[in-house]
Protein backbone atom coordinates (compact mmCIF):
# COMPACT_ATOMS: atom_id res chain seq x y z
CA UNK A 1 0.00 0.00 0.00
CA UNK A 2 0.89 3.61 0.47
CA UNK A 3 4.15 4.23 2.33
CA UNK A 4 3.89 8.00 2.57
CA UNK A 5 2.32 10.95 0.81
CA UNK A 6 2.60 14.71 0.51
CA UNK A 7 -0.88 16.19 0.80
CA UNK A 8 -2.75 19.39 0.09
CA UNK A 9 -4.22 21.35 3.00
CA UNK A 10 -7.38 19.27 2.43
CA UNK A 11 -5.44 16.04 2.97
CA UNK A 12 -5.55 14.89 -0.69
CA UNK A 13 -2.22 13.41 -1.88
CA UNK A 14 -0.31 15.32 -4.57
CA UNK A 15 2.66 12.93 -4.30
CA UNK A 16 2.42 9.36 -3.05
CA UNK A 17 4.99 6.56 -2.70
CA UNK A 18 3.79 2.94 -2.70
CA UNK A 19 5.36 -0.32 -1.49
CA UNK A 20 5.37 -1.73 -5.06
CA UNK A 21 8.02 0.88 -6.05
CA UNK A 22 5.45 3.16 -7.69
CA UNK A 23 5.43 6.95 -7.22
CA UNK A 24 2.48 9.10 -8.34
CA UNK A 25 2.48 12.89 -8.62
CA UNK A 26 -0.23 15.36 -9.53
CA UNK A 27 -3.97 15.46 -9.06
CA UNK A 28 -4.97 12.40 -6.99
CA UNK A 29 -7.69 11.14 -9.36
CA UNK A 30 -5.51 11.55 -12.47
CA UNK A 31 -1.77 11.88 -11.71
CA UNK A 32 0.36 13.61 -14.35
CA UNK A 33 3.49 11.58 -13.49
CA UNK A 34 3.74 7.91 -12.50
CA UNK A 35 7.13 6.29 -11.90
CA UNK A 36 7.21 2.49 -11.78
CA UNK A 37 10.05 -0.02 -11.51
CA UNK A 38 10.69 0.02 -15.26
CA UNK A 39 8.64 2.88 -16.70
CA UNK A 40 7.73 6.54 -16.38
CA UNK A 41 4.33 7.72 -17.54
CA UNK A 42 3.72 11.41 -18.21
CA UNK A 43 0.11 12.37 -18.94
CA UNK A 44 -1.24 15.68 -20.18
CA UNK A 45 0.40 18.94 -21.04
CA UNK A 46 0.23 22.59 -20.18
CA UNK A 47 0.47 25.34 -22.75
CA UNK A 48 1.37 27.85 -20.05
CA UNK A 49 4.25 25.93 -18.53
CA UNK A 50 6.24 23.89 -21.06
CA UNK A 51 8.52 21.22 -19.68
CA UNK A 52 11.70 19.46 -20.76
CA UNK A 53 12.26 15.72 -20.65
CA UNK A 54 15.97 14.98 -20.27
CA UNK A 55 17.31 11.47 -20.89
CA UNK A 56 20.97 11.26 -19.92
CA UNK A 57 21.43 7.52 -20.51
CA UNK A 58 19.38 4.85 -22.21
CA UNK A 59 16.67 5.67 -24.73
CA UNK A 60 13.20 7.11 -25.02
CA UNK A 61 10.61 4.56 -26.12
CA UNK A 62 7.17 5.82 -27.09
CA UNK A 63 4.34 3.30 -27.22
CA UNK A 64 0.66 3.72 -27.81
CA UNK A 65 -2.00 2.09 -25.70
CA UNK A 66 -5.73 2.03 -26.14
CA UNK A 67 -7.58 2.57 -29.37
CA UNK A 68 -6.51 5.35 -31.70
CA UNK A 69 -6.94 6.11 -35.36
CA UNK A 70 -4.01 4.88 -37.51
CA UNK A 71 -3.69 8.47 -38.77
CA UNK A 72 -3.16 9.84 -35.24
CA UNK A 73 0.42 10.83 -34.57
CA UNK A 74 2.37 8.65 -32.18
CA UNK A 75 4.92 11.45 -31.71
CA UNK A 76 4.43 15.14 -32.55
CA UNK A 77 6.67 18.17 -32.36
CA UNK A 78 4.54 21.29 -32.27
CA UNK A 79 5.88 24.77 -32.95
CA UNK A 80 4.29 28.15 -32.36
CA UNK A 81 2.83 27.99 -35.89
CA UNK A 82 1.64 24.35 -35.80
CA UNK A 83 2.83 20.80 -36.29
CA UNK A 84 6.47 20.66 -37.44
CA UNK A 85 7.30 16.95 -37.22
CA UNK A 86 5.25 13.82 -36.67
CA UNK A 87 5.60 10.05 -36.56
CA UNK A 88 2.38 8.27 -37.50
CA UNK A 89 1.33 4.84 -36.23
CA UNK A 90 0.17 3.52 -39.61
CA UNK A 91 0.55 0.43 -41.75
CA UNK A 92 -0.28 2.41 -44.88
CA UNK A 93 0.32 5.98 -45.85
CA UNK A 94 2.56 8.49 -44.13
CA UNK A 95 4.88 7.14 -41.42
CA UNK A 96 6.88 10.30 -40.69
CA UNK A 97 6.75 13.86 -41.95
CA UNK A 98 8.54 17.16 -41.54
CA UNK A 99 6.04 19.94 -42.16
CA UNK A 100 6.02 23.56 -43.26
CA UNK A 101 4.46 26.16 -40.96
CA UNK A 102 1.03 25.41 -42.48
CA UNK A 103 1.29 21.77 -41.38
CA UNK A 104 1.77 20.40 -44.91
CA UNK A 105 4.61 17.86 -45.35
CA UNK A 106 7.78 19.01 -47.10
CA UNK A 107 9.46 15.66 -46.33
CA UNK A 108 7.26 12.56 -46.16
CA UNK A 109 8.39 8.98 -45.47
CA UNK A 110 5.68 6.53 -46.51
CA UNK A 111 4.86 2.89 -45.82
CA UNK A 112 5.33 1.99 -49.51
CA UNK A 113 9.10 2.61 -49.05
CA UNK A 114 8.94 5.97 -50.81
CA UNK A 115 10.20 9.36 -49.69
CA UNK A 116 8.88 12.61 -51.17
CA UNK A 117 10.33 16.09 -50.74
CA UNK A 118 9.16 19.50 -51.83
CA UNK A 119 6.08 21.66 -51.74
CA UNK A 120 3.01 19.62 -50.76
CA UNK A 121 1.31 18.20 -53.83
CA UNK A 122 4.18 18.93 -56.23
CA UNK A 123 6.57 16.23 -54.95
CA UNK A 124 9.63 17.98 -56.36
CA UNK A 125 11.70 14.87 -55.55
CA UNK A 126 10.47 11.34 -54.98
CA UNK A 127 12.63 8.34 -54.13
CA UNK A 128 10.82 5.03 -54.51
CA UNK A 129 12.50 1.63 -54.59
CA UNK A 130 15.45 2.02 -56.94
CA UNK A 131 14.18 5.10 -58.77
CA UNK A 132 14.49 8.83 -58.24
CA UNK A 133 11.83 11.06 -59.79
CA UNK A 134 12.23 14.81 -60.13
CA UNK A 135 8.99 16.82 -60.30
CA UNK A 136 8.01 17.46 -63.87
CA UNK A 137 6.25 20.07 -65.96
CA UNK A 138 5.46 20.01 -69.67
CA UNK A 139 8.10 21.67 -71.86
CA UNK A 140 9.96 21.17 -75.10
CA UNK A 141 11.70 17.82 -74.59
CA UNK A 142 14.78 16.54 -76.43
CA UNK A 143 13.90 14.97 -79.76
CA UNK A 144 16.03 11.86 -79.29
CA UNK A 145 14.72 8.65 -77.74
CA UNK A 146 16.14 7.99 -74.29
CA UNK A 147 16.44 5.07 -71.94
CA UNK A 148 15.13 4.90 -68.37
CA UNK A 149 17.28 6.95 -66.04
CA UNK A 150 18.96 9.01 -68.77
CA UNK A 151 19.24 12.70 -67.83
CA UNK A 152 19.84 15.75 -70.05
CA UNK A 153 20.15 19.44 -69.22
CA UNK A 154 19.03 22.29 -71.49
CA UNK A 155 18.35 26.01 -71.58
CA UNK A 156 15.07 26.96 -73.25
CA UNK A 157 14.10 30.63 -73.58
CA UNK A 158 16.48 31.72 -70.82
CA UNK A 159 15.24 29.05 -68.37
CA UNK A 160 17.31 26.03 -67.39
CA UNK A 161 15.65 22.60 -67.54
CA UNK A 162 16.59 19.10 -66.57
CA UNK A 163 15.12 16.30 -68.67
CA UNK A 164 14.87 12.72 -67.50
CA UNK A 165 13.69 9.75 -69.58
CA UNK A 166 11.16 7.97 -67.35
CA UNK A 167 8.33 5.65 -68.23
CA UNK A 168 8.88 5.87 -71.98
CA UNK A 169 9.00 9.66 -72.31
CA UNK A 170 10.99 12.74 -71.42
CA UNK A 171 9.93 14.57 -68.28
CA UNK A 172 11.28 17.94 -67.26
CA UNK A 173 11.54 20.38 -64.40
CA UNK A 174 12.73 23.97 -64.27
CA UNK A 175 16.07 24.75 -62.59
CA UNK A 176 16.44 28.00 -60.68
Amino acid sequence: GSLFSVNTISGIPVMEVFSDNTIRMGQYSSPILTVGTSSVTIVGSSATSPSTLLISTGSLVITRSGSASPTDALFDVEGAQGQLFSVIDSFSGSLMSVNDISGFPILDVRSDDSVTMGTFGSNALKVSGSSVIIGVTASVAPTVTGSDGQVQFAVVGGAAFIYAWLGGRWRSGSLA
